[in-house]
C-alpha cells in the first residue's frame, strides 16, 4: 500500500472502520483505496461513478455489508489544512457528501491520528466535490464521543410544490437542497402513516419519480449532486421535535434521518412557523435522533458517535472496477 492510502496492489487489504451514529452505521474506508483519475475532488467523484461502481456494492452488500451499512471513502488530503478528501459511497450511489458520513469520517480521522486527540471540541475540515466541509468533534479520553456538522443554511427551492394532475394533485410538498436534494412531505399529505414502513417505501419512490419530472434537478443547477429527489416523510411531535423517515428514490428506508435529511426537515419546520426558528429541533428517525440548529449564518447537525467495528477486506479486481 502506498503512503497515500491508495492501493496499487490488490493483495493489499481494504481497511475500514464502522462508526455508529443516530441509527446509522457508516463504513469509513481509509486504506487500500482505488487510485482515482483527476486532480480535483469533482473529477475524482466522476471517476468513481464511471469506473468503481462494483467497489461501492462490495462495501455495502452481503457478504461484506448489509442493509444497515452506508459507506464513505476517506482519502488522504491533497492539500492543507484538510484531514482528508471525502466521497460518499452509500447504498444508493456515489455522491459528494452526507452529514452523517462526514461526522463518521472526522471520527476516524482522529482515531487514525490525522488529528491530535485534544480533550474537548476540535474543528476538522474535509475536502469534498462540493467544496470544504466543516465538522467539529468532541473528544473525551482520547476518543470521539460526539460530532457536529456545520454547513450552509439549507436552500428551500420550492416552498409549496404540487403536481397539477394525477395521484399527487392537491398534495403539498417542499423541495430543499442541503448538499443532497430532498422532497419534504408530511405523512398526512402523503396519505400514509409514518409508521407504515411497508407502504412508505414504494409510495415515496413514486413521488420521487413524479417530482423529478415536474421539478427536474437541472432546473436548479444541482443535477450533479444526485440523480433524483430523495424523500423525507415527517410527522410533527412538538415545537421542538419532529419524527422523520429518510427514503431513497428507489424506495429504501433508512434507520437514520441522515444529516442532510434532518436539516431539510428543520428548514421546512422553520418555514412553517416554529415559535423560535433559532431553537434546536430534534429530528427523530427509527434508529435515533439528530439535534439540528439553523441560525442566521449557518446550520448544524449533532449526534453521539462511537466506533463499533474494524475490518480488513481482500477484494479481487472484479470487486473494484467495472469491466
Amino acid at each position: 500500500m502506498s503512503k497515500s492510502g491508495e492501493s496499487s496492489d490488490r493483495r493489499c487489504p481494504v481497511v475500514a472502520t464502522d462508526v455508529m451514529l443516530a441509527g446509522d452505521i457508516l463504513r469509513v474506508v481509509h486504506g487500500g483505496l482505488p487510485k482515482l483519475a483527476g486532480e480535483s475532488a469533482g473529477e475524482q467523484l466522476e471517476d468513481l461513478r464511471l469506473r468503481f461502481e462494483p467497489f461501492r456494492r462490495f462495501l455495502n452488500t452481503p457478504p461484506h455489508g448489509n442493509w444497515l451499512v452506508n459507506s464513505c471513502l476517506l482519502y488522504p488530503a491533497a492539500t492543507e489544512p484538510y484531514a482528508g478528501r471525502f466521497f460518499l459511497a452509500s447504498s444508493f450511489g456515489y455522491a459528494p457528501l452526507a452529514g452523517t458520513a462526514l461526522m463518521a469520517g472526522a471520527t476516524v480521522a482522529v482515531d487514525e491520528g490525522r488529528i491530535p486527540p485534544v480533550e474537548g471540541w476540535t474543528a476538522i475540515s474535509m475536502d469534498t466535490a462540493l467544496g470544504s466541509a466543516q465538522i467539529e468533534v468532541e473528544i473525551s479520553r482520547n476518543e470521539v464521543v460526539r460530532a457536529r456538522w456545520r454547513t450552509q443554511i439549507p436552500r428551500v427551492l420550492v416552498a409549496d410544490g404540487n403536481i397539477a394532475q394525477g395521484r399527487w394533485s392537491g398534495r403539498n410538498f417542499s423541495v430543499v437542497m442541503t448538499g443532497l436534494p430532498y422532497i419534504v412531505i408530511t405523512d398526512e399529505e402523503l396519505g400514509i402513516s409514518i409508521h407504515d414502513h411497508e407502504r412508505l417505501g414504494p409510495t415515496a419512490a413514486e413521488l420521487s419519480r413524479d417530482v423529478s419530472k415536474a421539478y427536474p434537478l437541472s432546473d436548479f443547477g444541482i443535477e450533479n449532486s444526485y440523480a433524483q429527489w430523495l424523500v423525507m416523510v415527517t410527522h410533527s411531535v412538538s415545537n421542538d421535535e419532529t419524527n422523520a423517515v429518510w427514503i431513497s428514490d428507489q424506495g429504501f428506508l433508512a434507520r437514520s434521518a441522515g444529516g442532510t435529511g434532518a436539516l431539510a426537515v428543520h428548514a421546512i419546520a422553520n418555514m412553517r412557523g416554529r415559535d423560535d426558528p433559532s431553537a434546536p429541533l430534534r429530528v427523530r428517525a427509527p434508529g435515533g435522533a439528530f439535534l439540528c440548529r439553523i441560525t442566521n449564518d449557518h446550520a448544524s447537525v449533532m449526534a453521539d458517535v462511537r466506533i463499533c467495528a474494524r475490518h480488513e477486506f481482500f477484494p479481487d479486481s472484479t470487486d473494484i472496477m467495472a469491466s
